[in-house]
């Protein structure tokens, strides 16, 4: 039996959301893209692409991070790979493209990129994607492989001015199907697997007490460790003082056992003495 996995949730009050100029536009008309993707297509090949799912809470209900372009069309943060391009990579780039703030390089390498959480495909030169490839389907046009990002506790984010970010409720995904494309109305299915433990935003006053509170501790454990020195002081004492009556003890004993002995060895004498003379006048 599989355990599902927690993913943390931070409020949508911890990140705040810039603008920054915006790339300039490839396609100005759908047939326009569509006429891209088939150049592209007998370059290289297959398109791949990446896609990244982020997830914040308000009133502790899940909400995806959407970007939102001038049609209306909601799509998730990512992009195309570059040839040889690996996914993980990939998605860190197109991260910091469409998300850092402007001539800074501070998430690079901070984007936390999850779990493989599904794949799609596009089978034709259309906008239709499929979570499957169909059998008919022998040489489709792209690969689409979307992983959960998880959130930092806090960010400062920048958007393209051609783009609006928005916080989308999960209840809104799955009722709305016709406002969203199906890969982004399925974001609640495929994260059905985890479990979401949503955090509530630190206050100054709340860092300010987390702070007091960790110096307490270390001030307790700074007394602990004094109490501890001093006690082991006293019981190295106590020992030496132990260990010197000891040896005065010793000592005492030593000089009585040598006064015995001649005392013996005086009595002995004495003794020896008189037997002679007992034997001289006999």
């Amino acid at each position: 039996m599989s355990i599902a996995t927690f993913v943390n949730l931070y409020n949508l009050s911890c990140y705040t959301f810039g603008k920054k100029d915006s790339p300039p536009e490839k396609d100005n008309s759908l047939e326009n893209r569509i006429n891209r993707m088939k150049e592209d297509y007998e370059k290289n090949g297959m398109r791949r692409s990446v896609g990244g799912v982020l997830v914040v809470h308000e009133h502790n209900h899940p909400h995806a991070l959407l970007l939102q372009d001038k049609e209306g069309l909601f799509t998730l943060p990512g992009g195309k790979l570059k040839p040889g391009e690996g996914e993980v990579e990939g998605l860190n780039r197109k991260l910091t493209q469409k998300l850092n703030p402007k001539n800074t390089q501070i998430f690079y390498h901070n984007w936390e990129i999850g779990e493989l959480l599904c794949i799609w495909w596009r089978p034709g030169f259309n906008m239709n994607f499929y979570p499957y490839l169909p059998v008919h389907v022998t040489k489709p046009k792209e690969c689409r492989k979307v992983y959960l990002v998880r959130m930092p506790k806090a960010a400062k984010f920048a958007i393209p001015e051609n783009y609006t970010v928005r916080a989308v409720p999960f209840y809104d995904l799955f009722d709305k199907t016709n406002d969203f494309e199906q890969l982004v109305g399925s974001i609640p299915f495929i994260l059905g697997r985890f479990h979401f433990k949503c955090h509530k935003k630190e206050t100054e006053e709340e860092n300010q007490n987390q702070n007091k509170n960790q110096n307490q501790n270390k001030n307790q454990n700074q007394n602990q460790n004094q109490n501890q020195n001093e006690n082991e002081n006293e019981n190295e004492n106590e020992n030496e003082n132990e260990n010197e009556d000891e040896n005065e003890n010793e000592n005492e004993n030593e000089d009585e056992n040598e006064d015995e002995n001649e005392n013996e060895e005086i009595n002995q004498n004495n003794q020896n003495s008189k037997m002679e003379e007992e034997t001289k006048q006999k």
